[in-house]
């Protein structure tokens, strides 16, 4: 080896060697592959398939772990719980964009995309603001999208049927709704600069998507030093500015700043704006980058991804059938599709979010980077290191989505065939960074693949089993490969007909090899005889299938229509044909292995649809001379039906087209025949080892625990319960998703009283009225305090940015808490709680509700924030003297601040931080957000009390906050008073979430109640016509008149059972309870579901049913097992408040509206989406139909 080269090499080595003790004096970066000099791990990675290396390198290092990219260290995230942890939990950190050096040197850290701090805060900011000015989520940009829906199809019907490319056609319509917003104008598709535009775009991403950028953005000296293809992006790049200076020049000389135009108008306003400043982000270099990033975002991510949709529904034609049959079903051809029909369209909306999983567009999404040093998972990430987002580990993980490398629209449907949501479905990926233009990318995939669809049939000019859907670029971008396909008119008079429907076929996953058995059948489906004769029917040949499997063929004749059962006779099912014949093809016609209980192992096929009538024959007919009749004659009958239909519940491996000649007219029928098997998986072997030291542990642990018990034990005598485990207690025996299912479980064994160890803590568990009411109604007093709630105590005392001791109402205890609800109590009713003047308030909001459901014009519409408002309305006239507008952003950010923090309270991982409370210090995650909300609340709070104590009249009290400050004044001398600052904040944020959550979440569910219960509602209405009327306001008056009005309204919150445990309790003094001595502060957890769902009150608790409270003679009935509000010293301050809000809001939306669902009532899920601190209902969408 020349000395030279040794040289060379001892020097790299030391320079990374330095190098590498900087970065690690810094911070502990995870693990990774060990790297070599100056290259770091490049060897190691396969640069034309990055995705591919990550997954395997995760195997070795798990999640998180460190690469080297040259000299650079990059943390590199892999899987849905890291990166959910890092961009969501911890957005903020994660926040920054890594530095990619050839995207530096062109756009200089300016624009929205790769900027950085304050100027891309600034931007992105200023950019959603403009483009929902211009109509982005609304409905004028949707006709936008619409009208050039309408433009693509016309330009693709001048092919004429002829085989194009359709890259460049595909990206001018996404890209000429972007330019209405930016340019104020959209391009003829024939135009030469919109045709160099689009080209220089394509020829952009396909460059970055290229090993050799990825290689020059690892040796930035490759830029500037030698020569390549990024001299190529340059150039295109300069091009696209240099037409975007000469549109902003023109927008100069016409700019009129009271009536701006589009995006640059706006930018243009904002630079003068601001021209004073020298600190603005706002110049022409800035707009600039900032239109390009908007051009390009808004044209390549959703022209790349409806080439590829077109090139998988060609490669999948079945699929293509089925969404032109629901496009037929739902829209028709005789209107353009709009976004009201995506929720009646569940395929179409699974095949979309389908292709956007499967073909992974952006792999590994844009780089991020960590905006300070951050403690993640017992790491410690330095500021600025790069952080890589493999998308495709989320897209393509396998236990969310079984078979992940197949195309299967399934993915995305549930059992029912309606479209089901998931959280891994993050193309446009997620936290902070999240894609500005995501509504508007969705809307267009939708209205531009629909429109094309119902205006087309896709042909490929190749056989549809050789089309390559590999992309041919996975870098920066997947880049789907080049194909042709025919957009062939459809008419009126000549378009496919289809005899009957069915259901997705679904993907399945591998079989064992042994054991499989392989079945096939076919179904038939009737064309037109216009569209048999025309050219838009490819000329398909006899069936040919192999020899390999047991082969069933289809031959039919003729065009009569009787009934398929009847041996001897030959023709297709009517399509009208159910009933019996369809309950005796599910009885009689599923495989024996189905109806004896053993399914394969995904889901049997159901078939929707009533096939043609068909013969199951082990020959091909192939004969030309013998028409397909006369096998049918001979061999049809009840035993081919059953074995046809045998065959269709089989499992499916693949299908094929064919044509029936029926030797008269040419090709009449169109068959798909679909292979079929069905196994079942072998049981895996389990195998467990102990390890020493985990034994070790487990005995350590095990003393630790009964040490803990026996203290326990020493101070008071504890109900039974069933056996803990070390350190754990009873965690694993407890369903976290089902808490009240689980306790119910437990008291069949232990009783109405007994001991669960959540942890190493000891917590008594109260099951049944009995038990409950002894211990909160008549051992009030000493069952009276709070029990331990980590998160709240954490949060209260700094987990936030205010350091604040256990106060307010909810969560504080002993003298603080009688105190404050004293105080709080009284103020409340002095300003009108429980008397006439609240009431007024209440009718005065519940009509401007009314006015703003109005606006929606009978539209679908998410209730959510519209149900929160209202209530929330009234608890901040009392607390602040005002109410706010129902567009007043600080209000919509408060509520869904407060919507976010329940929804977070009662997921399992917040139940599992409050058992084991190290979690909440050391671990990352949702609970962190919670504290952020927090602060954000009490940001907002602390400004208003501000404002109050600058204007406070001591004789003359506004609202609660002036009284709390006349109190802190009255009492400033004392030092034991409970009156502080800390204390108000924490009390009104304690007003405003408990004065808010309930009530709306209560609405929330009694509308979804309503909807799923027609019949419930009519019957409320015609109470409310015969009591109130059209020409008043209801009144709490009314309500003694109105019984099943009321016993409704008992039953929904009966029914939804809104805090299942309760707030946790605990005693203030050691007490003896039914024969057990309980020491002072023993946690008490009640079971309010048990009281609410107890079977011997309420028959059928499980089952909505106002009759629960109404007597035989149709009055109402009260129960004291009625506790939504819990019961004792700690039932609910606000109790009447909500009561009085619960029924003048209902009354008065079905005075003035009928409730219409989007969807059939039977369809719809009223299952809570979390089931921890509160039930919380499904999201849903109503039309409130003006009466």
């Amino acid at each position: 080896m020349d000395p030279l080269v040794v040289l060379v090499l001892c020097l790299s080595g030391l320079l990374f060697l330095s190098l590498w003790r900087k970065s690690s004096a810094k911070g502990k970066l995870p693990p990774g592959p060990a790297p070599l000099p100056i290259i770091g791990n490049l060897l190691q990675i396969d640069l034309k398939n990055v995705t591919k290396t990550f997954s395997n390198l995760s195997k070795v290092h798990g999640p998180v772990f460190t690469l080297y990219l040259g000299m650079r260290p990059t943390v590199v995230l892999h899987g849905y719980e890291a990166i959910k942890e890092a961009l969501v939990d911890l957005g903020e950190e994660f926040a920054g964009r890594g530095l990619l050096p050839i995207n530096e040197k062109l756009n200089q850290g300016r624009g929205i995309i790769f900027s950085n701090g304050n100027t891309w805060k600034e931007m992105r900011r200023f950019s959603l603001m403009t483009l929902r000015n211009f109509g982005m989520g609304k409905r004028s940009i949707e006709e936008r999208v619409q009208e050039e829906a309408r433009c693509l199809v016309e330009e693709l019907r001048r092919a004429n049927g002829s085989p194009c490319d359709p890259t460049f056609i595909l990206g001018c319509a996404p890209s000429n709704v972007i330019c209405s917003i930016i340019f104020h104008n959209r391009f003829d598709y024939n135009d030469k600069t919109f045709l160099a535009l689009i080209g220089a775009f394509n020829e952009n991403v396909k460059i970055l998507s290229t090993p050799w950028i990825q290689i020059c953005n690892i040796f930035p000296l490759l830029i500037d030093y030698i020569p390549g293809r990024h001299n190529r992006i340059t150039k295109n790049l300069a091009f696209v500015r240099g037409y975007i200076m000469k549109r902003v020049k023109e927008h100069q000389e016409t700019l009129d700043v009271n009536n701006p135009r589009d995006f640059i108008d706006c930018f243009l306003i904002k630079m003068e704006q601001e021209k004073s400043s020298a600190k603005s982000e706002f110049t022409h270099e800035t707009l600039t980058v900032s239109v390009n990033d908007l051009f390009v975002a808004g044209t390549e991510t959703t022209s790349t991804t409806l080439r590829f949709a077109l090139l998988l529904l060609l490669k999948h034609p079945h699929v293509t059938v089925k969404i032109q049959e629901e496009i037929d079903r739902v829209i028709g051809r005789h209107r353009s599709p709009c976004m009201q029909d995506k929720s009646h369209m569940p395929y179409t909306d699974a095949v979309l979010h389908e292709v956007q999983r499967y073909i992974d567009l952006i792999p590994r999404s844009l780089p991020h980077s960590v905006t300070r040093d951050v403690k993640f998972r017992n790491y410690l990430i330095p500021k600025g290191t790069i952080i890589f987002i493999s998308l495709t580990s989320v897209l393509h993980d396998s236990k969310e989505f079984p078979n992940p490398e197949t195309f299967d629209p399934g993915h995305f449907l549930d059992k029912k065939g309606n479209f089901k949501k998931s959280d891994y479905f993050m193309p446009f990926s997620t936290g902070k960074r999240i894609c500005v233009g995501e509504a508007l990318a969705r809307m267009e995939l939708f209205l531009f693949l629909t429109t094309i669809l119902q205006n087309f049939n896709l042909k490929s000019v190749v056989d549809p089993k050789d089309l390559d859907t590999t992309p041919t670029y996975n870098g920066l971008v997947s880049v789907p490969p080049s194909y042709k396909l025919q957009f062939i008119p459809i008419f009126e008079n000549g378009e496919m007909r289809l005899e009957s429907e069915r259901e997705d076929l679904p993907a399945w996953q591998n079989r064992a090899k042994s054991g499989r058995k392989h079945h096939s059948c076919a179904h038939l489906y009737r064309l037109s005889r216009a569209s048999a004769a025309s050219s838009q029917v490819p000329p398909f040949k006899a069936a040919q299938y192999p020899s390999a499997e047991q082969q069933f063929q289809v031959c039919a004749a003729g065009r009569q229509r009787v009934d398929p059962r009847n041996e001897g006779r030959t023709a297709l099912a009517p399509k009208a044909w159910g009933g019996k014949g369809r309950r005796e093809y599910e009885e009689r016609g599923a495989p024996k292995a189905y109806r004896s209980g053993s399914r394969p192992s995904l889901s049997h096929h159901r078939v929707k649809l009533l096939p043609l009538h068909p013969l199951l024959s082990p020959r091909t007919h192939t004969s030309s001379s013998k028409p397909p009749t006369a096998g049918l004659r001979e061999r049809s009958g009840r035993k081919s039906w059953k074995r046809y239909v045998a065959a269709m519940t089989s499992g499916i491996i693949g299908y094929q087209r064919d044509a029936i000649d029926d030797g008269k007219h040419g090709p009449s029928f169109l068959i798909i025949k679909v292979n079929f098997h069905c196994n079942r998986s072998p049981s895996p072997r389990l195998e467990s080892l102990m390890d020493p030291l985990v034994a070790l542990v487990l005995c350590v642990s095990g003393l630790l625990l009964l040490s803990l018990w026996r203290q326990s034990s020493g101070k008071g005598k504890l109900p039974p319960g069933p056996t803990p485990l070390p350190i754990i207690g009873n965690i694993l025996q407890i369903d976290v998703k089902n808490i009240p299912k689980t306790l119910s479980n437990f008291a069949k064994v232990h009783g109405p009283v007994f001991t669960l160890y959540l942890g190493m803590k000891p917590t008594v568990v109260l099951h049944g009225y009995e038990a409950i009411k002894e211990a909160l109604g008549d051992l009030g007093e000493e069952f009276a305090g709070r029990g331990s709630f980590p998160i709240a105590e954490k949060i209260n005392k700094g987990l936030g940015k205010f350091a604040l001791r256990l106060s307010g109402i909810i969560f504080s205890n002993g003298n603080r808490w009688k105190e404050t609800r004293r105080f709080s109590l009284m103020t409340l009713r002095n300003f009108g709680m429980g008397k006439r003047s609240i009431e007024d308030r209440v009718q005065e909001e519940a009509r401007s509700l009314v006015e703003e459901l109005r606006k929606a014009n009978g539209l679908p519409c998410d209730p959510t924030f519209l149900l929160g408002s209202a209530p929330s309305n009234v608890i901040c006239s009392i607390i602040f003297h005002n109410r706010f507008d129902y567009n007043d952003q600080i209000f919509h950010d408060l509520t869904s601040r407060f919507n976010e923090n329940i929804k977070i309270l009662s997921s399992p991982w917040t139940q599992l931080c409050n058992m084991f409370p190290a979690l909440i210090d050391y671990l990352p995650g949702s609970h962190n957000i919670i504290a952020k909300n927090i602060d954000f609340t009490k940001d907002y709070i602390m400004e208003r009390v501000k404002e109050h104590q600058e204007s406070l009249d001591i004789n003359n009290p506004r609202d609660f906050i002036d009284c709390f400050l006349i109190k802190m004044e009255q009492e400033k001398t004392s030092p034991t008073s409970e009156f502080t600052y800390e204390g108000l904040i924490i009390t009104i944020s304690d007003l405003f979430g408990a004065g808010t959550e309930t009530t709306s979440t209560t609405l929330r569910y009694a509308i979804l109640l309503l909807l799923k219960h027609p019949h419930v509602t009519a019957k409320v209405q015609e109470e409310i016509d015969r009591v109130i009327g059209r020409h008043r306001s209801p009144c709490m008056q009314d309500r003694s008149r109105m019984p099943y009005t009321d016993a409704v309204l008992h039953e929904v919150q009966r029914y939804i059972d809104l805090i299942p445990t309760s707030l946790p309790h605990s005693v203030t003094r050691d007490v003896k309870f039914r024969n057990y001595f309980l020491p002072k502060g023993t946690n008490i957890l009640v079971s309010l579901t048990s009281v609410l769902h107890d079977k011997k009150e309420f028959p059928n608790p499980k089952i909505f049913d106002p009759g629960h409270f109404l007597d035989k003679s149709g009055n109402f009935k009260k129960s004291d097992y009625f506790m939504p509000f819990s019961t004792g010293k700690r039932i609910c301050a606000g109790e009447a408040l909500a009561r009085m809000e619960l029924f003048l809001f209902l009354t008065t939306i079905l005075q003035n509206f009928k409730l219409k669902s989007v969807v059939d009532p039977e369809e719809l899920d009223i299952t809570p989406v979390v089931k921890g601190f509160a039930s919380l209902p499904p999201s849903y969408q109503v039309q409130f139909v003006p009466i």
